[in-house]
């Protein structure tokens, strides 16, 4: 079946009038094709000529008529029609399928199929039927605007024709700006056009329903989930305004972790050809951080392709003759869980070059790597130490080994979400190295590492078999003997330790830099059954803001933003997230604290050793016993505190040296030993931090 035609190209002599212009004139101006071409126009479907006649002679009988302008690229002159019409279709940026070229010859019409194959033509005798033929039936366009748009795009090409330099350089001469609009139901039926209409720059070719309220339902259930970001990408220049013409829809994690791009994948990505060839598709793709991105069919431009564009700007607001600078100069880094992708998305319409370190899944593992204890663990293995659990995990090494508080992170600004400190998660630590992770197989619900003994866990991986590939299955396995045999699942981390391990990362802060810590809101429900049902303050939530709050007040360069600043009401929550409307304004928020503190005036204090070295034995340390440490630990707290220890976690898991510490930390910090231990003996015991 014929596509639907966007631009039709006019033959003039015996098709468009009668008569021959040189050869005796025209004898009927046919008022009913002139009806037609203004017709298809105010349906968004455009016209061109190609004749051969005088150009001059042409012009002057069309502006008479009032009906030069609604003609783009048009071609007039004695040369052969065939290759005139390829430059046509070319230079309007359509797929020669929907594209139509009427003329009286049939030879002109096989010779203009010949050079442009897929071309459709016609003879006169179907002009009268254009109006009433579904391959016309177009949108509507009263007001000229796609006809508009292409004469910007005719008068850009003439300019490029004339320029002496590169087309980069012509580029650069241009004044790109770039908006994106989030606003989407307000102009839904433009995203839904992008996706069901364009072809050439559509790379995902998800298409939507065809009837317009089914497609209006389809998009806002694929808009539903809080981990969908979208925007309409509209772009104006020194020509114009060429409105709407890129769509972009991401979703939630890749379906594995990579260096140097954004842990997203895109469910839609397409753009109009009204702007191909100044590369706005190239220029989203990396400010979106180059998400995952599987292309459907072909495409004209290749992303993966490597390419700076550097002649668009992004602007506030398309109005704006010059570009919005950001207003956080230097780099940023976010770092968090499943929402840190969405913040890093609306925080870079304000900061130049950003990082994003989220939740992620790799070689069919999910990693959850909110909190400070991961976020140190991160930055202080050492990869040579690190390499071979990398290659027994799939760990990849740039999300294993990666100091962000490096002092070449001279000026950066940190955004940190940190959830899994409130909640007092603990993680699998290592038995030797003392590094810490939390993991659990990806999208295989009910089949968890946690608590889970190793039999138990390869009875729940076996039901799930026929959900993954054998090679999937194997890892996962071998993985969960790996973590049984040199993990322990640590104990429920205390207040103090977490805001011991937070300090740390504010003292790293480099020289210049700043960091801004976002809390969830204290009335947040987690509960997966019951969204949202919570009507008092959530405490464990209240009191690790209360503790944030009071820490950054030694800070000058660290400030505390509660998310509870930004809600507006129920409408803000979704699936026990936030929706996207509420990181839209913490962003804002964020940047606008951010810029307000004192960057960092000094250097942070060098790290004596690394943090994790405590954990690894010496070389002449005895094997571990558990029974023995247990014991010892025991009679510490018989001797200090005069009783046994009244917990059971402590007796119910397999201890370490790490765990050894954390029990005498937790001793000697505790209000008990303050008032039975040091009032007794009046002394002060400070504890020395691990640098």
């Amino acid at each position: 079946m014929p596509e639907a035609v966007r631009l039709v190209i006019w033959d003039l002599d015996e098709t468009f009038w009668r008569g021959t212009l040189t050869e005796g004139g025209i004898k009927e101006y046919i008022q009913a094709h002139h009806d037609i071409v203004v017709a298809l126009a105010r349906r968004g479907i455009l016209s061109s000529i190609c004749s051969k006649n005088d150009l001059a002679a042409v012009e002057a009988i069309l502006e008479q008529r009032s009906i030069w302008d609604y003609f783009i690229f048009p071609s007039v002159s004695r040369a052969p029609k065939g290759a005139r019409i390829a430059a046509i279709v070319e230079a309007a940026q359509l797929r020669p399928a929907t594209v139509l070229f009427v003329d009286d010859n049939p030879n002109n019409l096989a010779e203009a199929q010949a050079n442009t194959p897929g071309l459709q033509v016609a003879d006169v005798g179907e002009i009268a039927k254009f109006l009433t033929d579904p391959r016309f039936v177009g949108r509507d366009d009263a007001g000229l605007t796609r006809l508009t748009q292409y004469r910007l795009l005719e008068k850009k090409a003439r300019d490029v024709e004339e320029h002496s330099s590169s087309n980069e350089d012509f580029l650069r001469s241009c004044n790109i700006r770039l908006q994106i609009e989030y606003d989407l139901e307000a102009n839904i039926d433009r995203a839904i056009e992008l996706i069901n209409r364009t072809n050439q720059l559509n790379y995902t070719k998800n298409r939507l329903p065809d009837d317009p309220e089914a497609a209006r339902d389809e998009f806002r259930r694929q808009m539903k989930p809080f981990d969908r970001q979208a925007g309409l990408v509209r772009v104006v220049d020194k020509y114009g305004d060429y409105g709407h013409v890129g769509f972009f829809m991401t979703g939630g994690q890749r379906t594995s972790a990579e260096d140097g791009a954004d842990n997203t994948h895109l469910v839609h990505y397409c753009f109009s050809c009204r702007t191909l060839g100044m590369y706005v598709e190239q220029w989203v793709y990396e400010f979106l951080g180059r998400p995952e991105l599987k292309v459907v069919g072909e495409v004209l431009t290749d992303l993966s392709a490597p390419r700076v564009v550097d002649w668009i700007t992004l602007a506030d607001t398309i109005d704006a003759e010059t570009p919005t600078d950001p207003l956080l100069g230097g780099p940023a880094v976010v770092y968090g869980g499943c929402e840190a992708n969405i913040l890093g998305l609306y925080l870079r319409r304000n900061v130049a070059d950003i990082k994003v370190f989220g939740n992620f899944v790799a070689s069919s593992l999910f990693y959850r790597i909110h909190n400070s204890a991961q976020l140190l663990d991160m930055c202080d293995r050492e990869p040579k130490s690190f390499q071979s659990e990398s290659e027994i995990l799939g760990l990849p090494m740039h999300l294993a080994c990666n100091d962000i508080f490096t002092p070449s992170a001279r000026g950066t600004t940190y955004f940190l979400h940190l959830m899994m400190d409130a909640f007092r998660i603990p993680v699998f630590r290592h038995k030797r190295q003392g590094w810490g992770l939390f993991l659990e197989p990806a999208n295989l619900d009910g089949v968890e590492f946690v608590r889970t003994s190793l039999s138990k866990f390869i009875g729940l991986l076996g039901s799930k078999k026929p959900q993954i590939s054998n090679a999937q299955f194997d890892h996962i396995l071998n993985v969960a003997v790996h973590l049984d045999e040199h993990y322990v699942f640590e104990a429920e981390p205390t207040p103090e330790q977490i805001l011991w391990q937070t300090r740390e990362i504010i003292e790293r802060v480099p020289q210049g830099g700043r960091i801004l810590f976002a809390v969830d809101h204290d009335h947040l429900e987690i509960h997966p059954t019951k969204p949202f049902s919570r009507t008092a303050s959530n405490p464990q939530i209240a009191d690790y803001l209360l503790a944030l709050q009071d820490l950054v007040k030694g800070y000058p360069f660290a400030d505390v933003v509660s998310i509870g600043e930004v809600l507006r009401g129920p409408q803000d929550l979704v699936e026990n997230h936030y929706a996207r409307q509420v990181f839209m304004r913490l962003a804002d928020l964020m940047v606008e604290r951010a810029a307000k503190l004192a960057p960092r005036a000094e250097p942070p204090a060098p790290k004596e050793n690394n943090r994790l070295a405590y954990t690894a034995p010496p070389a002449n340390a005895r094997p571990l016993d558990a029974k023995a440490d247990q014991e010892t630990v025991e009679e510490l707290f018989q001797l200090i505190l005069g009783r046994p220890i009244n917990d059971d976690k402590f007796k119910s898991e397999h201890h370490n040296i790490a765990n050894i510490r954390y029990w005498i930390e937790r001793l000697m910090r505790s209000d008990e030993f303050k008032t039975r231990y040091l009032q007794r003996v009046g002394a002060e015991i400070r504890i020395k931090e691990p640098a």
